[in-house]
């Protein structure tokens, strides 16, 4: 997620605050494919210590999420929308660009990767855009036309203004494409890193 007007770094998160967006595509809508094995997991984020970032009050301290939010960031993998033809990977595949930064907590976060044979950047995120995972809505603001080079970053929310959910970025590899997941449950509890007054953050997935 992005601080509209102010950049800055959580500790202990590696958080470029980043976001996420996409839009359009043709195909059908997926059946859960191979892209639910192998078994996922997701893990807690670290309590952020209470340090202070330029322009901001001093940072939160959050402790674990609970198991409401380990269950949701659990549930948003196992039914990740993807190409039926996607392969789930169970190590790294792809070089991306970005890195998701989730400005609340506390939040229980997962990461996935999977891989897409015979089809460009463009074909997968509008296809993935048009196919969202079950309960989230897409953050797009653009569409992804033939002429789009590079990655691309898509990102879905339960609801408006909700800072949790799934960011994907999509980027070349081989004969097709990779795609990662960075995906974040809030806990019941969760609150968000202070802002200045007259910023909001930005929905997850537009960076």
């Amino acid at each position: 997620m992005r601080l509209r007007s102010t950049w800055f770094v959580v500790p202990l998160i590696l958080l470029t605050l980043t976001g996420c967006a996409t839009s359009s595509a043709t195909s059908k809508p997926s059946e859960p494919s191979d892209s639910a094995s192998p078994a996922a997991s997701v893990t807690i984020a670290p309590p952020v210590d209470g340090a202070s970032s330029q322009a901001l009050a001093p940072v939160p301290t959050w402790g674990p999420p609970d198991e409401a939010a380990i269950a949701q960031a659990q549930m948003w993998l196992d039914t990740a929308s993807l190409p039926p033809s996607a392969v789930r990977s169970d190590t790294q595949v792809g070089g991306y660009t970005t890195t998701t930064g989730w400005p609340c907590g506390p939040i229980a976060e997962a990461t996935a990767y999977w891989t897409i044979p015979d089809v460009t950047v463009a074909e997968a995120a509008r296809w993935m855009v048009d196919n969202p995972t079950p309960g989230l809505i897409s953050t797009a603001s653009w569409p992804f036309d033939d002429t789009w080079r590079g990655p691309a970053l898509i990102g879905f929310i339960p609801e408006a203004g909700a800072q949790e959910g799934i960011v994907f970025e999509v980027v070349g590899w081989d004969d097709g494409v990779a795609v990662r997941a960075q995906i974040a449950a809030l806990a019941a509890d969760s609150t968000c890193l202070p802002i200045p007054d007259g910023d909001h953050w930005g929905a997850p997935g537009q960076g």
